[in-house]
């Protein structure tokens, strides 16, 4: 790591950092400008809580019908309503603007820490990514970009404090930073509790290096003050939520029971073979699975498996590698710094050392934290999601490859440029899987996310024209198209056997049923519909939705739109 404290003045890294994050924030807008990715309904939840949140003065403390995940995304939303009026799009620049700032965040971290060629180049590899990368970062799901944002930001706070302590001297300024840092840990854990692994790891760099600043007392309570501010949303439903209905209660339970030895062997596979690769820019294989809604998604091959396999099991011993040398280089430091006390360079190697530690051990534990749970045994594409904190740790865990690509060689010595050459040949791949994600995933299924847009319109309006204010649909399509219509449409979900299943929205359960009129809206390939072939696997008996009508002696009028089927009542 540089032995030297870089200057604050701007350079031309800082300018080409900038034109990078410029860059990727246009070619994001102009991906969501387009509808892509496209549109689910816990999107359309999102979206939802923002109308409220713009227009009626709702307060909603969390994700609806989830007691865990934080409402900032619907705040930004209503923000951005307010701005250029209600749409998907304006929904979504709220997370532009969320990972710019993490680009930028990114940037200043990998600069006080290792170089600034290693800072932009780094930079780089995260501007760019797979389609399935992109499309976690673009949809208004809930957590996901903020815990990027989030977990670099705590690290650029803990590092300027670290990197600037002094024993012996108080600084005013250290104060507004211990309580900043103590606001976006509670912000972020309100926000999701992916989290976790980040403020747990900055913290513990933060009192290892700076204890005996904790012992005055004050730094304690400055974190204490801002934990709580952030995190009061979070603090005041707990302390007031009926028992099993906390969050804590609700995390354990979606994280299931104790998992056997041979189910943790399980989950570990799947996270190596398969969330690994899809959440760290894989480009060929971005989803395989049967949840199409949350694009993009391509097809299960022998080829993709094999190609996954490679890249997980790569990032694996890449990591590994990152581990170790981050330890020896902390022993290293450490004993530098206990042989020359007074020696501020020395000091500083240290404080690096143990930052690039704890990103490193951040990134562990949010591997540890999926491997073993219910999410990575039980569709571990569609739940990679839960590791994108990994890519907070990206600086961290390729910096040794950049250290042996400029490393000086004083004499040609075979092993040393074998090894040299090995660094280079292993970054350059990164550096091309992730030119080619934004081409082979995102930029092919613009077209094909337009038309989806345009048919989601369609769809509304022609509902809309026909006097339908309510609707009973499958869960994926309920709340995006209440949210198209921007609540013109209410909706209720309903399940295999057409009653009402899983819905989210406060209000719409008890609206819809009270509509004589209420209309039912199914995929032309839904299950619901006559004529669709239900696999053998499945044990649940489907009703379809004219068999339904029968025993329920109803009648419908059945109108095909959009490659959707609309039953309106008579």
């Amino acid at each position: 790591m540089e032995t030297t404290m870089k200057s604050s003045h701007l350079g031309r890294h800082d300018v080409l950092a900038f034109s990078l994050i410029l860059a990727a924030s246009i070619m994001r807008g102009i991906f969501i400008f387009l509808g892509w990715p496209w549109t689910n309904s816990d999107e359309g939840t999102i979206g939802i809580m923002a109308l409220r949140i713009a227009y009626h003065g709702d307060l909603p403390i969390f994700y609806y019908g989830q007691h865990y995940m934080g409402s900032h995304q619907a705040f930004l939303g209503a923000l951005f309503f307010h701005l250029f009026g209600p749409s998907l799009f304006a929904l979504r620049l709220g997370l532009v603007v969320l990972f710019a700032l993490f680009l930028a965040s990114s940037y200043i971290l990998a600069r006080l820490l290792y170089t600034r060629g290693w800072a932009l180049f780094s930079l780089l590899l995260l501007c760019l990514g797979s389609g399935y990368v992109m499309a976690r970062e673009l949809s208004a799901i809930g957590g996901y970009t903020e815990t990027l944002l989030f977990g670099s930001l705590l690290f650029v706070l803990s590092a300027l404090l670290v990197l600037t302590y002094r024993p012996r001297s108080f600084r005013w300024w250290r104060v507004a930073l211990y309580l900043l840092w103590g606001l976006v840990a509670g912000c972020a854990l309100w926000s999701d509790l992916l989290i976790a692994p980040f403020v747990c790891m900055s913290g513990v760099v933060l009192f290892v290096v700076c204890w005996r600043e904790f012992l005055h007392g004050w730094p304690v309570l400055l974190l204490l003050l801002g934990l709580g501010i952030g995190a009061f949303p979070l603090l005041y439903y707990n302390l007031h939520a009926l028992p099993g209905q906390d969050s804590w209660s609700v995390l354990n339970s979606m994280r299931g029971s104790q998992l056997s030895w041979s189910q943790k062997i399980t989950g570990l596979l799947n996270t190596i073979r398969i969330s690994i690769p899809l959440m760290t820019g894989e480009p060929f294989c971005p989803l395989y699975g049967k949840f199409v809604y949350l694009a993009p998604v391509v097809q299960y091959t022998r080829r993709c498996q094999v190609l996954m396999d490679l890249w997980g099991f790569g990032y694996c011993a890449v990591f590994l590698i990152a581990l170790c040398l981050a330890c020896w280089t902390l022993w290293r430091t450490w004993r530098q710094g206990r042989q020359a006390p007074g020696e501020e360079q020395a000091q500083l190697q240290w404080r690096r050392a143990i930052l690039h530690a704890g990103l490193l051990g951040a990134a562990l534990l949010t591997i540890y934290m999926y491997a073993f749970s219910n999410g990575s045994l039980h569709d571990p594409d569609v739940h990679a999601r839960y590791v994108i904190g990994l890519l907070v740790c990206l600086p961290a865990l390729f910096w040794w490859l950049w250290q042996g690509i400029t490393a000086q060689i004083e004499k040609k010595r075979w092993p040393a440029l074998v090894g040299k050459g090995g660094c280079a040949l292993i970054l350059t791949y990164v550096l091309v899987m992730s030119l080619i994600g934004p081409f082979l995933t995102a930029f092919g299924e613009v077209p094909q996310a337009i038309e989806i847009a345009r048919r989601n319109e369609r769809i509304v309006n022609t509902l809309v024209q026909l006097g339908v204010k309510s609707i009973y649909t499958d869960y994926w399509g309920c709340n995006k198209f209440s949210f198209l219509s921007q609540e013109r449409i209410a909706c209720v979900g309903v399940s295999d056997e057409l009653k009402p299943g899983r819905n989210r929205v406060p209000g719409y359960l008890e609206l819809v049923q009270h509509d004589p009129k209420a209309a039912y809206l199914f995929s032309a390939s839904s299950k619901y519909v006559p004529g669709t072939d239900i696999s053998p696997a499945n044990s649940v008996v489907h009703k379809n939705i004219e068999r339904y009508f029968q025993q329920t002696g109803r009648k419908y009028k059945r109108i095909s739109l959009e490659g959707y089927w609309l039953y309106l009542p008579q």
